[in-house]
């Protein structure tokens, strides 16, 4: 570390990130109910904000129900029944192995809303 301080720098660049959205998770958890986490992932995942994977911006292209489940804190069944919930509501629409962001202020408005 004294000989190449910058590694240092990035290490805990890297290590804060991680913390931060660690805890952005735990709020979420905490606090929304599974269709205000949803509607929030996909409205990152829309807005290009969400990497799932640090270096990896394209990972929101092919995401499962299983995929959102597991990064939502949730289960399948759960999570179909708020993605047609928003899809009802005109935020998405559900096509083949594909969900489609229609409409983003919808799902702010849902990403916003506490837990029930």
């Amino acid at each position: 570390m004294e000989t190449h301080p910058e590694i240092a720098r990035n290490a805990t660049r890297v290590l804060a990130g991680r913390l931060r959205a660690l805890t952005a998770m735990v709020e979420d958890l905490a606090f929304r109910g599974v269709l205000s986490r949803v509607a929030g992932l996909l409205l990152s995942c829309a807005l290009g904000h969400h990497a799932l994977a640090e270096g990896d911006h394209a990972a929101c292209v092919r995401i499962t129900q299983a995929d959102v489940a597991a990064m939502t804190g949730s289960v399948r069944e759960v999570v179909q029944r708020a993605l047609k919930t928003l899809e009802a509501d005109g935020a998405i629409r559900m096509e083949r192995a594909q969900i489609a962001v229609i409409d983003t202020s919808i799902l702010e408005t849902w990403a916003e809303k506490p837990s029930a």
